[in-house]
């Protein structure tokens, strides 16, 4: 009974085993481009290291499966309701940086994959942007105590991809006893979404163009 049954659906069964067969495929398909999708896509974490106080040192760490090149890093700065902005890439001493030619610490350049850059204090980078914001506003006796959050902002080329990349990640300052610690505002840090990449760095990089 049940083989006659077969036999006279057998066109129709095998149909059916040939679509299954197709979503099988395609989800592996799915799987697959997945998971080269994820190890292509380029990655960096902006952490505290040695610390989690000001005294703590900025750390960029590569962790894309191919080198990535830094092309700038930028600081941001909040105090009340004011934003304070500066390019830091080549302006703060750091364990990990290179030195051109003319002897200037810079971080500008590669960072190979599970490579990273240790740049300065995060006291020392707040310091610098509130000394060096390119819209000279007026900044006089602000304290790094009194910093509402830091953000480091991060443009990079990767791999054979034309465009720049941008990732960011912010910290906000709070108070454990008399000790001010840097609390990050996200669990990793953050790439821009594709679709506004372009015009978020765009904005960022002339953020920091000297002001006339």
């Amino acid at each position: 009974m049940f083989m006659q049954w077969l036999n006279e659906n057998s066109g129709a069964i095998s149909a059916i085993t040939g679509i299954i067969t197709v979503f099988v495929w395609l989800f592996y398909a799915q799987l697959l481009y997945a998971n080269y999708s994820r190890q292509t896509r380029p990655k960096l974490i902006v952490n505290r290291s040695a610390g989690k106080n000001l005294d703590s040192h900025c750390l960029i760490s590569n962790m894309s499966s191919e080198a990535i090149y830094m092309t700038s890093v930028i600081g941001v700065v909040g105090v009340d309701e004011k934003t304070y902005v500066s390019d830091i890439t080549d302006s703060l001493q750091g364990t990990q940086g290179s030195k051109d030619d003319s002897g200037i610490s810079t971080f500008q350049g590669p960072i190979s994959a599970g490579g990273y850059y240790l740049f300065s204090k995060f006291r020392n980078i707040i310091s610098f942007v509130l000394d060096n914001d390119v819209k000279e506003q007026d900044k006089d006796g602000i304290s790094c105590e009194e910093v509402d959050y830091i953000e480091i902002r991060v443009v990079a080329v990767y791999g054979s991809e034309n465009k720049p990349v941008g990732f960011y990640r912010q910290f906000n300052l709070g108070k454990s006893g008399a000790e001010t610690l840097l609390i990050p505002d996200t669990f990793t840090t953050l790439r821009m979404p594709r679709r506004k990449e372009q015009k978020w760095v765009k904005t960022w990089l002339s953020q920091i163009e000297p002001q006339e």
